[in-house]
């Protein structure tokens, strides 16, 4: 059918206004994401924060001496990769480059962290970091009674070093890719990004698991690797986390002609000056990354490990850091254990309605030393 050019015309302009959406979508997820972050952030700092107890376990020798400087050495890591990524392109361009504006959606989505926890235990960090307790009561809706200890300079940095780092990985790994296959199919270049992701993950926190810088206390038995010890880990993590990865690499590495990733499509059409079509770009980049993780890595990260807990091992106490167990309220999550929340009934942890091996397991009898 032939179109008139009125017909023409029309669906010409039909177009614009569709990739103009996007920008607009996305530009207001961010801007929305940015006030809960900076009145969350706010009212944390306001309440005035306290280190989470380390407790009595004793955490000393090579690995305590490991986790202070792996905190110094990755926190080192960070104004490199803002000045040399973030600063010096946008002192030569004079304008916040599409580098810049990924890691301002990176540290931003740092406020999020504390959602591994967000309705049951399942996630720890040692609380023999730098830190000040955590802010999670105040991330809309959080329900679980406590949160972790939140590192400041290990996992600050991390927003920063270690999303952008995996960014730069992804891209240069489907450049080489497609260099050398260029037959491969966007979805297959994609898929394999996310598996690349998901294999550096894995090994990493096999590092991270067994020099105690985090670890998984609660787990549903299901595709976990050693499960019922310390060092348990759920596999789909790897793939979860692979897969949020790989998306945010993608951001970067499909962009158009003019540097535009796909959710800043039609920010040229908009009416504004070029600093604020520029502030429009961030808050759409920012509004992408932050929904890549809640949608991507959260969302599943919930329903598969953190609702499904039906083990929990015996934590050294800088692990559980006053969250459960000994000294606390509440029952360590596990099979025998409902998922509480901060207005609900709670099981303690030393309930006689608990099997005695899962009293046990709450710190008590724990043996003081080098925890292990």
């Amino acid at each position: 059918m032939t179109l008139t050019s009125e017909q023409a015309v029309g669906e010409r302009e039909a177009s614009p206004t569709k990739r103009s959406s996007v920008v607009h979508l996305f530009a207001v997820i961010g801007g929305l994401s940015l006030v809960v972050v900076a009145v969350g952030w706010s009212r944390w700092l306001l309440s005035h924060p306290s280190a989470a107890p380390v407790g009595p376990d004793r955490f000393d020798g090579w690995k305590s001496l490991y986790l202070q400087i792996f905190q110094w050495a990755t926190f080192a890591c960070a104004p490199f990769v803002l000045w040399r990524f973030a600063v010096q392109p946008a002192r030569r361009e004079r304008r916040l480059t599409f580098d810049g504006m990924l890691i301002v959606g990176c540290f931003t989505l740092w406020f999020y962290d504390p959602m591994d926890n967000y309705f049951n235990l399942s996630f720890a960090y040692n609380a023999h970091f730098l830190q000040l307790g955590t802010w999670a009561r105040f991330i809309p809706g959080y329900r679980y009674p406590t949160g972790y200890p939140e590192p400041l300079l290990f996992v600050g940095a991390m927003y920063v070093w270690m999303l952008f780092g995996f960014v730069l990985l992804g891209c240069a790994f489907m450049r080489r890719l497609r260099a050398r296959f260029p037959q491969l199919s966007t979805l297959s270049l994609v898929s394999a990004c996310v598996l690349m992701a998901s294999g550096a993950v894995f090994l990493m926190e096999m590092l991270f698991l067994r020099t105690e810088v985090w670890q998984y206390p609660g787990a549903s038995r299901f595709l976990t690797l050693w499960p019922g010890t310390r060092y348990q880990y759920p596999v789909i993590n790897a793939f979860i986390a692979g897969l949020f990865f790989g998306l945010l690499a993608c951001l970067r590495f499909f962009r158009d002609d003019r540097g535009l990733s796909f959710v800043e499509r039609g920010v040229e059409r908009l009416r504004l000056p070029s600093w604020g079509r520029r502030t429009v770009s961030t808050l759409a980049v920012t509004g992408a990354v932050h929904s890549l993780l809640i949608i991507m890595y959260f969302v599943p990260f919930s329903w598969f490990i953190a609702l499904r807990v039906d083990t929990f091992p015996a934590m050294p106490s800088y692990m559980r850091a006053g969250m459960c167990g000994d000294g606390t309220d509440y029952a360590c999550p596990g099979h025998y254990v409902p998922v509480p929340s901060r207005t609900s009934l709670h099981v303690a942890p030393d309930d006689p309605r608990l099997p005695q091996r899962v009293r046990d397991q709450q710190g008590f009898d724990h043996p003081r030393g080098s925890g292990q």
